[in-house]
């Protein structure tokens, strides 16, 4: 319903933009605080698991909830209603109530979360210039595939949201109409995510299978994903992961399953 105001005035898609960018100082102490949680992979890898599932239940809920806000406003008044201009200060105390709750629950996560993870005193901070930086962050690879990713399902998300309240007011002939179709929307999205994490013990099985099935051709061991756990433990006694500077940080012994060094297997 926004993004269908939005498309009508520009001053709103200005206002837009500001907003999207104020939202970047938000971002990144958010995606950040998750990697201060915890040192240990898999922590991480749940964290952020959890985080997407929140984020998609977060942005459900905010669609489902617009209409109703707006009409609790003096907005989307009448039968066959559909949202224009005369309908702004409900969408502007609309959106001053959803922000006072992404407020909240910024500052509940900014206060509650404990930063388990501290810089070594010993590592000497090198200090980059911004284009430094951004040299660094274009040569990942990953960055840029997260990145693309990120831009790709803004876009998709976009364009449904923008879909369906055009399809509600212009062609069910309401603006309200929208509401249950996002909810349903939202119900599939959430089946979804929890399958999504039922299977994630699964997946990562199958890469870590993946993995000995590749460390295993390189010594010329051929072998299929199901059957490499087996000959893994017959060819390899241990895992270690080194430092930068050649020092060993963690060893698995793979024959005991123990972890000999260190907290995290490799």
């Amino acid at each position: 319903i926004f993004g269908s105001y939005i498309g009508r005035d520009h001053s709103l898609a200005k206002e837009s933009i500001i907003i999207t960018a104020m939202d970047t100082f938000i971002a990144m102490p958010y995606n950040s605080m998750g990697s201060l949680a915890s040192n240990i992979d898999e922590d991480r890898k749940s964290i952020n698991a959890f985080r997407s599932l929140g984020g998609c239940l977060g942005s459900g809920i905010g669609a489902v909830a617009v209409t109703p806000i707006v009409m609790l406003f003096g907005g989307l008044q009448g039968e066959g209603a559909i949202i224009g201009s005369q309908d702004a200060k409900p969408l502007f105390l609309t959106a001053l109530v959803m922000g006072v709750i992404c407020l909240i629950g910024c500052f509940a996560h900014y206060f509650t979360t404990k930063e388990r993870v501290h810089q070594i005193s010993e590592i000497k901070e090198e200090k980059l210039t911004l284009i430094q930086a951004y040299k660094m962050l274009f040569k990942c690879r990953s960055w840029i595939m997260n990145m693309l990713y990120i831009i790709c399902y803004g876009i998709i998300n976009c364009l449904v949201m923008t879909n369906i309240n055009y399809y509600a007011a212009y062609i069910l002939g309401s603006s309200a109409a929208a509401t249950p179709i996002l909810a349903v929307y939202l119900v599939v999205a959430v089946i979804l995510s929890v399958v999504a994490m039922g299977l994630k013990d699964r997946q990562q099985e199958n890469v870590r299978n993946e993995k000995m099935q590749t460390l295993l051709a390189a010594i010329n061991v051929a072998t299929d994903r199901d059957g490499a756990e087996a000959l893994y433990k017959q060819y390899f006694t241990s895992e270690l992961t080194v430092g930068t500077n050649g020092e060993v940080v963690s060893e698995y012994d793979i024959a005991a399953d123990n972890m000999v060094k260190g907290e995290v297997r490799a």
